[in-house]
């Protein structure tokens, strides 16, 4: 029997999340349109990362796994995650991508998995939102090397 094919780097999104960057992001994030239509993450104005469609929609994803041949993909959040705004703000676009990955995992159960994304940069409300995320069926924590340019 073969091994199950198992991606763990690949990232989701949500509107909800999208637009708090948009609205709590400056001055260091932006969103802009680039070529083909697409809108990208600027940081300090340079884009670095181009959303695409599947980061935003559960069913697509699966069946671009289908596609690959992907059994479970493990879901997160990237850069840059929710290491942006003040600590209320922070804290919304953790929940807000936690919850997201939990209704996905819900909706696909045999085929996603997700890493809580923790609002670092706060301790007080990175520990309650962690104790969240497990209760909500988190696989495991997103750790990035820096948090905002600062090493975690």
């Amino acid at each position: 029997m073969a091994s199950p094919v198992i991606d763990v780097h690949t990232h989701s999104l949500t509107e909800a999340w999208f637009e708090l960057l948009q609205r709590h992001g400056a001055p260091r994030y932006s969103v802009q349109p680039v070529a083909g239509g697409m809108r990208a993450i600027h940081l300090d104005g340079a884009p670095f990362m181009t959303p695409v469609p599947a980061m935003f929609d559960y069913d697509l994803r699966v069946r671009t796994m289908n596609d690959v041949g992907v059994d479970v993909g493990i879901v997160s959040l990237t850069c840059p995650n929710c290491y942006w705004g003040g600590p209320e703000v922070s804290l919304e676009a953790a929940r807000i991508m936690n919850d997201d990955m939990a209704a996905g995992r819900t909706a696909h159960p045999d085929r996603l998995r997700w890493f809580a994304s923790l609002p670092w940069q706060y301790p007080d409300r990175a520990l309650p939102e962690l104790e969240r995320a497990v209760a909500a069926g988190a696989s495991g924590v997103m750790v990035l090397a820096n948090v905002d340019g600062r090493p975690l």
